[in-house]
C-alpha cells in the first residue's frame, strides 16, 4: 500500500503534509520550515518537541525562538549566520512516498535548504535527505547539520568509538564553555554515553563525537527513536572533528548528526541523509550491558 500524503492545518502551525502508512505518521510544516515537525505511532504522542512560546538568548539583543521538530542548518556554528529564522511560507511538491521541502533563498547567507522526507509504506522507517546550494557569487567552506528537537523527559543512548588502535588514541569528545563533565544529566560509560533529560535543568549540557557506528536512540515513553546516517572515515567535520553532537537543555535534547565540511563553489550543492525508525521499547536501558536493545534493532542503510 503506498504512502497517503493530506494537506491539514496543524495547531498552531497552520498548513502542513500529513504522510502516513497508517503505522507512524509525519507531519511538515508549510508556513514555515523546512521542519518536520510530528513524527510518532498513529495516535500516540510525538517524539518531537512542539513549542512556540520560548525563546533562547544569545547575547544581549539576540534571541532564537524555538519550534521544535527536525530541521536543517549550515555549519561551523557562527552566530548570527546559522540562526536565520525560517519563518517563511515554503515551496514544497510530493515525491513518490514523501514530500520535498524547499526553503527560500536565504537573503543574508545566499544558502538554499531542502529536505526530502520518504516513509517506507511498510514499516516505520523514514529516509531525510538534506541539501544545501550555495548561491553566493564566491565559494565558501560548509557543512550539513541536521537537528532533531525531541520531546522532553526521554533518555539518549550514543555508542562510542570502539576500534582497536593500540597506543592510538580512538575517539575525540569536544565540550562547549557551558559543559560540566560532573553534570548529573550525563553517565560516561566505557563504550556508550547515556544523556537524561531534566525538565529542571538550569544551564545547558553538550558533547560532541567524531561518531563512528553512525547511530543515536532516543527512548521515550514507551517508544524508541533511532536515527541512522553514515560519517565518513578521514573526512573533515566540524568542532574539533565531530559528526554527532547531543545538546540538552531544560526544554529539550537535541539530536544533532554532521556532514563533512567541503568547499562549496558557486551552484553547488551537498547532500547528507538520516535515516529515522521507531519501535516499541518499554523500558529504557540502565546499564551498557542492556543497550543490546537497541543494537539488534538497527537495520542495513546506504552507505
Amino acid at each position: 500500500m503506498p504512502v497517503k500524503t493530506e494537506r491539514i492545518q496543524y495547531a498552531p502551525y497552520g498548513d502542513s503534509i500529513r504522510l502516513t502508512n497508517d503505522i507512524v505518521d509525519l507531519v511538515v510544516t508549510l508556513e514555515v520550515g523546512p521542519r518536520v515537525m510530528r513524527y510518532g505511532f498513529v495516535g500516540r504522542d510525538n517524539m518531537f518537541l512542539e513549542q512556540t512560546d520560548s525563546l533562547v538568548r544569545y547575547d544581549e539583543n539576540s534571541y532564537w525562538k524555538i519550534k521544535g521538530g527536525h530541521r536543517l542548518w549550515h555549519t561551523p556554528e557562527k552566530f548570527p549566520r546559522n540562526y536565520v529564522p525560517d519563518d517563511s511560507p515554503i515551496e514544497w511538491e510530493l515525491v513518490e512516498n514523501g514530500v520535498k521541502l524547499i526553503q527560500p533563498l536565504e537573503a543574508w547567507t545566499q544558502i538554499y535548504k531542502e529536505m526530502v522526507i520518504t516513509l517506507d509504506p511498510d514499516s516505520t522507517h523514514v529516509k531525510v535527505v538534506h541539501s544545501l546550494k550555495n548561491k553566493n557569487a564566491w565559494p565558501i567552506d560548509m557543512g550539513l547539520w541536521a537537528m532533531s528537537a525531541m520531546a522532553p523527559e526521554g533518555i539518549l543512548v550514543v555508542p562510542q568509538g570502539k576500534k582497536d588502535t593500540g597506543v592510538e588514541c580512538n575517539r575525540v569528545l569536544s565540550l562547549w564553555p557551558y559543559s560540566d563533565m560532573r553534570d548529573k544529566r550525563v553517565t560516561w560509560g566505557k563504550d556508550y554515553i547515556f544523556l537524561q533529560h531534566d525538565v529542571n535543568a538550569t544551564i545547558p549540557f553538550k558533547f560532541g563525537l567524531n561518531h563512528e557506528d553512525g547511530w543515536a536512540a532516543y527512548i521515550y515513553r514507551g517508544m524508541m527513536f533511532i536515527k541512522q546516517y553514515a560519517p565518513v572515515e578521514g573526512a573533515t567535520y566540524p568542532d574539533y572533528g565531530c559528526s554527532f553532537e547531543a545538546y540538552t537543555c531544560s526544554i529539550f535534547t537535541e539530536v544533532e548528526t554532521l556532514s563533512p565540511l567541503k568547499r562549496m563553489n558557486p551552484g553547488e550543492s551537498a547532500q547528507h541523509t538520516e535515516y529515522w525508525g521507531l519501535f516499541e521499547q518499554a523500558n529504557a536501558p540502565r546499564n551498557e550491558s542492556e543497550v543490546d536493545m537497541i543494537t539488534s534493532k538497527l537495520w542495513p542503510i546506504e552507505k
